[in-house]
């Protein structure tokens, strides 16, 4: 089948598209026009921060990982609050709401089973964590401020059973005020509250999302005709590079008769196109142009603390790879019930395993 050149397809001039056989043929064909096997190079990496980029990574890929760090990588989270007494000013719901967006300690939550898949009446050491909050303003704490009210932080909040590796609620970065603060209490009141923390993923509510940010960009092509650009007359010019919101150009009136035009800041682009409007209010078709760059994705993840970004990452990844493979058995299931057709294709067509999750991907 012929269709007409694109100059971002590198199959397009030949005049005929690439053939892949087998039910994935599509998602074989965008990876094969995207170059090489992707591959991931870290640029940023702390446990609450990590930047990264994806090389040759079609958009489906990045997406999808993006999606799953939102919603599917699992945490711990409080979820049933107990009040047993609140003095406090805060009313029982607001409080309940605070300490359930609690990060908890999550690193090791492949130890425990999702409530509703434990085989416990009503709550056991596999599927649930407690906690207790008692305290009370006596007035004698250091920490009570000029008004005599005593904050309450996350750091209050105490184990409510025995063990000693019972995961507990966190503070991202460095701890400045004495920990996450949750409410104040006037001299002689009192909270007196119970905690059952559970298994939960971002996709039943925010609360177990273990990100604050999970985003990627593109890389901007930005180019200029630079023999037409350098004709047009000086406030030609600087009206369009005025009509970039994000200041990407900037002209140098003084370098040379005219002014000469320059591409300042390509990475503040946002492919807003109005500096190609400009251009082309002012008679100037094809002038100046941004697109995205199809090879390379930039990641950004922050994580809540509730587990260090990297290890988001490297479970977005895992889980990624189940899906995958569940997706493979349920079309070879497919195809053996229709008699086999095309079960030799999908393999010819596309390693899902390498095609989607590569070696390069899967971090140690």
């Amino acid at each position: 089948m012929h269709r007409g050149a694109d100059p971002y397809d590198p199959y397009s001039h030949s005049g005929m598209a690439p053939q892949f056989d087998g039910p994935l043929g599509g998602m074989a064909a965008a990876a094969a026009r995207q170059g090489s096997t992707p591959s991931i190079e870290i640029t940023e990496m702390s446990d609450e921060v990590l930047k990264f980029t994806l090389t040759n990574c079609h958009d489906s890929m990045a997406n999808a990982l993006r999606r799953i760090m939102l919603a599917d990588v699992p945490t711990l989270a409080i979820d049933l609050v107990t009040v047993e007494e609140n003095e406090g000013a805060l009313h029982d719901e607001y409080l309940a709401h605070r300490l359930g967006l609690l990060p908890i300690d999550s690193r090791h939550v492949a130890e425990y089973r999702r409530r509703q898949e434990c085989s416990c009446a009503e709550s056991c050491v596999h599927c649930t964590v407690q906690y207790d909050l008692d305290i009370t303003n006596s007035g004698a704490d250091q920490r009570c401020d000029d008004s005599g009210d005593l904050p309450v932080y996350h750091t209050d909040i105490q184990p409510g059973q025995e063990g000693a590796d019972v995961p507990m609620p966190v503070q991202p970065g460095q701890d400045e005020h004495g920990g996450i603060l949750l409410t104040k209490l006037a001299k002689n009141q009192r909270i007196k509250l119970h905690l059952t923390a559970i298994k939960g993923s971002g996709r039943v509510h925010a609360k177990w999302m273990p990100v604050q940010t999970a985003c990627f960009r593109r890389d901007p092509i930005i180019t200029v005709d630079p023999d037409r650009m350098q004709a047009a007359p000086l406030d030609h010019k600087l009206r369009i590079a005025a009509a970039c919101p994000t200041k990407v150009f900037r002209v140098d009136e003084e370098q040379e008769e005219g002014g000469t035009f320059i591409v300042e800041k390509p990475q503040q682009c946002m492919f807003c196109d109005e500096c190609t409007m400009a251009a082309e209010e002012l008679g100037y078709r094809d002038l100046v142009a941004a697109r995205e760059d199809q090879h390379k994705v930039h990641f950004t993840i922050e994580s809540t603390g509730a587990m260090p970004a990297v290890m988001i990452l490297k479970k977005a990844m895992e889980i990624l790879s189940g899906k995958v493979n569940e997706l493979r058995e349920k079309l070879k299931e497919i195809q053996m019930e229709q008699g086999g057709e095309g079960a030799e294709g999908m393999r010819e067509g596309m390693d899902l395993d390498h095609d989607i999750i590569p070696d390069e991907l899967m971090l140690p």
